[in-house]
């Protein structure tokens, strides 16, 4: 697996950081906010200037990468 740190892009501000996951290919592990990080809980949601960081399966970063657009 790859850690992945991802600055959450705009469409993606509001929304919860479930939507940002693939079972058994990627999803967000921790969260980087104002310079502190953190374990997200369930319905948490990303803010503006968020930093996702994702575990993903090698072959899926290119899927993550759509998702991101």
């Amino acid at each position: 697996v790859d850690v992945v740190n991802v600055d959450i892009p705009r469409g993606y501000v509001g929304r919860r950081v479930a939507d940002l996951s693939a079972p058994g290919e990627f999803q967000v592990v921790a969260i980087t906010r104002n310079g502190r990080t953190f374990l997200p809980i369930e319905g948490s949601t990303f803010l503006e200037g968020d930093i996702a960081h994702v575990v993903a399966q090698s072959a899926a970063v290119g899927h993550l990468k759509v998702m991101l657009g």
